[in-house]
């Protein structure tokens, strides 16, 4: 019914369009015959039947597009995500029902009103900065803001999402912007960064109590090693101070012994006790070594080291050595260096796969470098990547952990099959000897007399009494008086003015080296013949540049002693010959 409505509207069209025509040119229908009006009308008919069929096309058209957009509008408000178009002033022009509920007002109330009043406060100039920048750009733009509620409203975090669009006649732009509802995200966040923070916060907390646990196991660590040396020190002086003087001056009482015992067999079993007592007393020197490889009193490193590189060959490595400068560390620094020395030259021996080692001591400005080489295998991965100082050997470990409490380090360098250098940094400490009053007076030389007067300065009671029966046997020594360490030697020297001082290096408060240093300052003419427990080269050394004129070793025999006596009374001119 609707179609012939349509059908009968079409034809008084047409029909007012012809009546039209004939009535504006009355001569139009003379000047065509009949024949011609009726191909007129034929095809004016058929204009009529491609009329009515556009006509269709475009009902059905009218009719695509009005269910398209109801279905357009449908999506539009009943969709999840919050949809909102703006014009160039950022009023509201259009928002779905989503967008209402979470605003809470009606269509009548959003459209026409500024968006920017949804915004809380706080985030009103972030929103106009973006809308600025999507008013101007091309592209996507996106921010996040939080609405503006009542104190009673729950929270609401929008994400934005904009891009800029122009009307139908591209005289002026628009804002399209999807907004998604992410409270529950931000939420969640925040409370993860509280968590994080909370995190952080005990990670510091527990970082600092495992700094200050590790900082006291390392206090405990020094101090067990500390302990370590001082007692194995102790060990050591006892040994020395007790056993070994004893051993000597057992050997003393034997010898004088010897002289007055002329009688066959005694004499041979009394030589044979002098020999056991010789082999006890090298026994006890040598445990002395192993207990502390550094003089009892007052560094020794350098010695020390030569001993420890002869022991080295027991193991099967060979160690060359080159000193180009002297040491002046504490006994306990310079033990500490001496164990970490000998833990290298041990990982030579277990890991390099090398049968030679070589060890250099130099000095760089203040501080000692001591470097280990070896020319072996390196230290190395199974992909032949070098380790890193973390994943070496404990020994490493441990050795890096000494050096850092002396204030030093420990640096590594090696190369897979070309071997491995380690070098021990530390600083060349100085450290003040005991101080003692020094004399301005300058003694001079007695004239020859029949026997020379004799200091015996020692800090053993056996060893003093030893020497001193030993001694009033000699025709041309005679002992003058005894003293303990080598403060009272100074001070007996100053008193006594001895012609000959027997002296002890190893002794407490002041050593013997140090004593003749400053005896023989004041006291030029007097002769200092020095005595100790054990093999040193340095001792030696250092004795004689004090100004000794010799030093015997205490386990030798007396003889040896008594004739360097002898011949430096003759020489100095302070006794005759015997």
């Amino acid at each position: 019914m609707e179609r012939h409505d349509d059908q009968d509207a079409g034809k008084s069209d047409l029909r007012r369009k012809a009546e039209a025509l004939v009535h504006e040119n009355p001569t139009y229908a003379m000047r065509h015959g009949k024949d011609d009006l009726e191909r007129l009308l034929q095809e004016l008919q058929i204009y009529q039947a491609e009329l009515e069929a556009q006509n269709i096309e475009l009902r059905d058209a009218q009719l695509e597009l009005r269910t398209t957009r109801d279905r357009y509008s449908d999506l539009f408000n009943a969709a999840p995500i919050i949809y909102i178009t703006l014009d160039e002033a950022g009023i509201i022009t259009q928002i779905n029902a989503t967008g209402r509920k979470i605003l809470g007002v009606n269509r009548r109330q959003t459209e026409g009103r500024a968006f920017y009043r949804a915004i809380a406060d706080k985030d009103r100039e972030r929103f106009l900065e973006f809308l600025a920048k999507v008013q101007t750009s091309d592209e996507e733009q996106s921010c996040e803001v939080e609405l503006a509620r009542l104190p009673d409203e729950p929270r609401c975090v929008l994400r934005l999402e904009a891009i800029r669009s122009f009307d139908e006649n591209a005289l002026s732009t628009e804002v399209r912007i999807a907004a998604a509802d992410i409270t529950d995200l931000c939420t969640a966040r925040e409370g993860m960064s509280r968590l994080n923070g909370e995190l952080e916060r005990r990670v510091k907390d527990r970082t600092r109590e495992v700094e200050q646990k590790t900082v006291q196991l390392r206090a405990l660590a020094e101090a067990l090693a500390r302990a370590e040396v001082d007692e194995r020190r102790a060990i050591g002086i006892k040994l020395h101070d007790s056993l070994a003087q004893t051993l000597v001056a057992c050997r003393m009482k034997l010898t004088a012994m010897r002289g007055k015992f002329k009688k066959a067999g005694v004499e041979d079993e009394l030589h044979d006790l002098d020999a056991l007592l010789a082999e006890a007393t090298q026994y006890t020197r040598g445990l002395i070594s192993d207990l502390n490889p550094l003089p009892i009193e007052g560094g020794g490193l350098e010695p020390a080291l030569k001993h420890l590189f002869n022991e080295m060959k027991k193991y099967g490595l060979s160690t060359d050595y080159q000193f180009t400068c002297e040491f002046d560390l504490s006994n306990h620094a310079a033990v500490i260096l001496y164990q970490c020395i000998r833990e290298l030259l041990f990982n030579v021996v277990k890991h390099a796969g090398v049968d030679a080692a070589w060890v250099y001591v130099q000095r760089n400005g203040d501080q000692v470098q001591i470097a280990v080489v070896d020319k072996g295998v390196g230290i190395i991965n199974p992909d032949n990547s070098v380790l890193p100082i973390e994943g070496r050997r404990f020994g490493l470990f441990s050795v890096q952990e000494r050096i850092q409490r002396l204030g030093g380090t420990l640096v590594v360098e090696s190369r897979p099959r070309e071997g491995t250098t380690c070098t021990l940094i530390v600083p060349n400490s100085n450290h003040p000897r005991n101080e003692i009053p020094s004399s301005p007076v300058l003694l001079r030389r007695n004239k020859r007399r029949s026997h020379a007067s004799v200091l015996i300065v020692d800090d053993h009671p056996a060893v003093r009494q030893g020497l001193k029966q030993r001694l009033d046997l000699h025709p041309a020594l005679s002992v003058l008086d005894e003293a303990r360490d080598g403060i009272e030697a100074i001070e007996k020297a100053r008193a006594l003015h001895p012609d000959v001082i027997i002296m002890d290096i190893n002794m407490p408060s002041m050593d013997g080296i140090e004593a003749t240093r400053r005896i023989m300052a004041e006291m030029p003419d007097t002769c200092v013949v020095g005595l100790s427990i054990r093999d040193d080269e340095r001792a030696q050394r250092e004795m004689m540049s004090a100004g000794a004129v010799g030093l015997v070793n205490k386990g030798q025999p007396l003889d040896l002693l008594f004739e360097l006596l002898e011949s430096t009374c003759v020489q100095s001119g302070i006794a005759p010959a015997t």
